[in-house]
């Protein structure tokens, strides 16, 4: 109680007395998520209700209960209707939490303090597997827990491919994944014209289901007239990544005649790590030549294709 007194007394430096707080024991490694956001729900239900002021996580009580004396022997049948084993997160207002800790700093959880300064706590049921570790065989059976559902869990991977192609263009800067490379010619295009960063943003959008390039920034749009293509992506990922993805790595191969692109690959690379934030090893890009083939061999333009793998 100590502990969080203090943690409490810190946060009420800077948060405001009506800021919801939730109170957390680390040795309860299996709470879920979804518990968690569903408290949040209930504590704002009661507060604006004012029944109560705040809830906490609980377990219904299935097992039969009974009362022994020191000497082991049974004494008392327990009616288990309406008994919890009190869980946590717990989540009331700061100040009032902190109030009702100084006022009775032997409480064994947030609730009992609570309910020692007058306050009805609410109630929210929670799976009985969100247990406190106590015990040497209580964490063998968060391990076997785990363990399980790490058997069950499948990882969802996708495969994204994009592509994507410019003309050479005079008086225009020849810009390829975020870098400006020295070139005679630029490359055309309503945007900034970078045929990478457009490939890789289709590849990532493709993965994800989550449209196209042109559906999002389309050419029609006097907005993206010159845009900064590395904005784009980072936008077009932004909207991805708010689905669970994480990128796994990413793949390119950037086909053009000339100007000669080697020397500019770990700049380029560096470039598209930082837009994705993502670690520059994820990302790997080829310079090819066409070995004269094609409109890109003639030196009419330029195009890219771009592979990405996402996981969640």
């Amino acid at each position: 109680a100590q502990t969080v007194t203090q943690t409490l007394a810190a946060l009420a430096v800077e948060a405001a007395p009506g800021t919801l707080v939730l109170v957390h024991d680390a040795a309860r490694p299996l709470v879920r998520r979804s518990d968690i956001l569903a408290l949040i729900g209930k504590a704002g239900e009661v507060l604006r209700e004012g029944s109560a002021a705040g809830a906490v996580l609980a377990a219904p009580v299935h097992d039969t209960v009974k009362r022994a004396d020191c000497a082991g022997i049974l004494t008392e049948d327990i009616s288990r209707e309406g008994l919890y084993r009190i869980a946590t997160p717990q989540a009331f207002r700061l100040g009032e939490l902190l109030s009702a800790l100084h006022r009775c700093p032997q409480a064994t959880d947030e609730s009992s303090a609570m309910r020692a300064a007058g306050s009805a706590v609410a109630v929210l049921e929670c799976p009985a597997d969100n247990i406190k570790v106590t015990r040497p065989e209580d964490l063998a059976f968060v391990n076997r827990l785990i363990n399980r559902e790490g058997e069950e869990r499948t990882m969802d991977i996708r495969i994204g491919l994009g592509y994507d192609s410019h003309r050479f263009a005079s008086g225009r800067k020849f810009i390829l994944g975020g870098v400006e490379i020295p070139s005679e010619m630029g490359l055309a295009g309503h945007s900034d014209a970078d045929a990478l960063l457009h490939a890789v943003t289709d590849a990532i959008l493709g993965a994800a289901k989550r449209g196209n390039i042109g559906v999002l920034f389309p050419d029609t749009n006097p907005k993206y007239e010159g845009a900064d293509s590395g904005k784009l992506l980072r936008a077009a990922w932004d909207l991805v990544r708010t689905d669970g993805w994480r990128i796994g790595n990413l793949d390119c191969v950037v086909i053009a005649q000339k100007p000669k692109l080697n020397p500019h690959v770990p700049a380029i690379c560096a470039s598209i790590a930082s837009i994705l934030e993502i670690d520059p090893d994820r990302v790997s890009v080829k310079p090819k030549t066409n070995e004269g083939m094609g409109f890109e061999g003639r030196m009419e333009g330029v195009s890219v294709q771009a592979s990405v793998l996402l996981t969640r």
